[in-house]
């Protein structure tokens, strides 16, 4: 409701009018009506993305093991076989000898498992693009997509991949504000 001053495929920066209420005859205001409507855009986003080329990740699991470890001269003896891989959740020492070096511990441990993961440039790229949609991905409305997405260029910094993701968005770009004839009837009311 209200004169639709955009048509489609005009380009649009925040804060300009697309709907308004003031009714106009002869380039002059004669009336206002309250505007109402709902306006989807083509919204463009650059999202910078550092992304690791060598990754490294440990999930805990649920099997616990208590093992005795047995310590003499630098050197150590399970009494049950240790993890691979696993954290030390726990360690509980009963004898220590401060002068002989010798020691008898409790040790409670969790198996972990290790996950390793080493990216070409190729792969990095691919997997910071995934990044940057979940970040566009988080802020949109059920109604808003992506359009496109491409990488514009990427460097490489540590062990890592600094990529700039650029971003076409079907979105909802309704935004309301009172008129100002509206704004200063208001002020004097008060």
């Amino acid at each position: 409701d209200g004169v639709i001053l955009k048509k489609n495929n005009d380009f649009v920066t925040k804060g300009d009018i697309v709907i308004s209420g003031d009714i106009i005859k002869d380039e002059t205001v004669k009336g206002q009506v309250a505007a109402k409507g709902v306006v989807y855009a083509e919204v463009w986003y650059k999202v910078n993305v550092k992304y690791p080329l060598y990754y490294e990740e440990i999930t805990y699991l649920d099997e616990i093991k208590n093992n005795i470890i047995i310590s003499f001269f630098n050197k150590e003896i399970s009494l049950k076989k240790n993890y691979v891989s696993s954290y030390l959740e726990k360690k509980r020492v009963f004898i220590k000898d401060k002068i002989f070096p010798f020691s008898v511990r409790m040790e409670r441990q969790r198996k972990t498992k290790v996950k390793k993961e080493s990216l070409d440039t190729k792969m990095a790229i691919m997997k910071a693009e995934e990044v940057a949609e979940k970040k566009i991905k988080a802020r949109l409305k059920k109604d808003e997509y992506i359009i496109d997405k491409k990488t514009l260029n990427y460097t490489f910094d540590n062990n890592s991949i600094l990529s700039n993701v650029f971003f076409k968005v079907y979105e909802d770009i309704t935004d309301y504000r009172l008129s100002d004839e509206v704004q200063i009837e208001n002020q004097t009311d008060e």
